[in-house]
């Protein structure tokens, strides 16, 4: 009777073992919580200069979420759809306006003003249209 954990099975799982673990450590790295459940919602911008992957997405200051993947929309010719990761409790009230916000060190933020008055929420996978935020630097 051959024996089942051998050096090949014992070192096959222990790659298969280290590349799930460095998965999850180099999603943590940039910010995104594999564990957590998330709301995926696209935006539309038509500038996104200073946004990366893994710029922080707020509401009132608050972080709610990250920057996942961003890409030119070459049907457009003119907007770039950036994805973003948000927590699964929030929801986007209809109306609300998305804007990029700059800080005088050229670090820049998605920062999401929610309208109180509408019921109506977008569903995850919407897409936004993304207004020009304000420029602390243009504005001093």
């Amino acid at each position: 009777m051959k024996k089942f954990w051998t050096k090949e099975v014992k070192i096959g799982l222990t790659a298969i073992i280290c590349i799930v673990l460095m998965f999850i450590v180099i999603q943590f790295l940039k910010g995104i919580d594999v564990t957590k459940p998330a709301n995926y919602y696209t935006i539309a911008f038509d500038n996104v200069s200073d946004v990366m992957v893994s710029t922080p997405v707020t509401v009132n200051g608050y972080k709610v979420g990250v920057v996942h993947e961003m890409q030119y929309d070459y049907e457009s010719n003119n907007k770039v759809l950036v994805m973003i990761n948000l927590d699964k409790e929030l929801r986007i009230p209809r109306d609300s306006k998305v804007s990029i916000s700059k800080t005088i060190m050229g670090n820049a933020s998605v920062v999401i003003d929610l309208n109180p008055y509408v019921s109506e929420y977008y569903k995850s996978g919407d897409t936004i249209e993304g207004t020009a935020g304000s420029d602390l630097m243009a504005s001093l």
